[in-house]
């Protein structure tokens, strides 16, 4: 099995830190992938109607999930869009919302990998 680079997913960081079994730990990355493409769905509508309040907010959701289980480029990704957003740069966003499709096209290939 191949090993992404850490900042696109540290397992044996989040493996150790939150003692999860491997299998359970790729269900909720899966999950984070899942639910994360949803929401980019909502920030692209946003951004499109030019609304960024609802993309600071969802980044700052996929941020927390992402830091958590040690998905380090998709979480500095939604960071980045996250102040973005806070503010008001909708040109900004709307280039960063291409880094953080970017970083979850990333992590969803590193679970393929597995």
């Amino acid at each position: 099995m191949e090993q992404a680079p850490a900042n696109v997913l540290d397992r044996a960081a989040a493996l150790e830190r939150l003692g999860f079994e491997k299998e359970l730990f790729e269900e909720l990355v899966q999950s984070l992938v899942d639910r994360s493409r949803t929401m980019l769905a909502e920030i692209d509508a946003a951004l499109a109607g030019g609304d960024t309040v609802p993309v600071e907010a969802l980044c700052h959701s996929i941020k927390g999930a992402a830091a958590t289980l040690e998905a380090n480029a998709l979480a500095a990704a939604a960071h980045r869009l996250e102040l973005l957003a806070h503010s008001g740069d909708l040109v900004g966003a709307r280039e960063a919302s291409h880094e953080l499709v970017a970083a979850l096209d990333a992590l969803a290939g590193e679970l393929a990998l597995s």
